[in-house]
């Protein structure tokens, strides 16, 4: 290592979105970022960003949460987004794949497993 070379490692990074940005998740580098109303997938270090809508939901004031995952074998990042509507005890988990840019509602759950808490993603599976 060359102490007396000028460090060029670190720069400013140009976010999607200057205010208004909260975390849901990462993986692999990869953010995911809620931005007013839309999602985006950022990835930081290759200053690359990826903004896609959210699911459809039943209510304006469903609760959604959302997590991120890398999924090895399709090469691909998927958001999973849990739908909560006000007005039953039904979830609605989403899918999200970012390779084909599209949703995919996989079911309806009849009990409301609503979880808040940061996510932990470790060798590929959510804890």
């Amino acid at each position: 290592m060359d102490y007396q070379a000028p460090d060029h490692a670190v720069a400013e990074l140009e976010m999607p979105c200057k205010s208004g940005v909260h975390i849901c998740g990462s993986s692999n580098g990869v953010i995911l970022l809620y931005i007013d109303d839309e999602l985006c997938l950022w990835n930081p270090s290759i200053r690359i960003y990826q903004k896609f809508s959210q699911p459809e939901r039943p209510d304006y004031r469903s609760d959604i949460i959302y997590g991120l995952g890398y999924d090895s074998i399709s090469d691909d990042f998927k958001v999973v987004a849990a739908v909560f509507p006000v007005s039953d005890y039904t979830s609605v988990v989403h899918v999200f794949s970012s390779k084909l840019s599209s949703w995919k509602r996989i079911g309806d759950f009849c009990h409301s497993l609503y979880v808040r808490g940061p996510e932990c993603v470790l060798n590929g599976a959510p804890h």
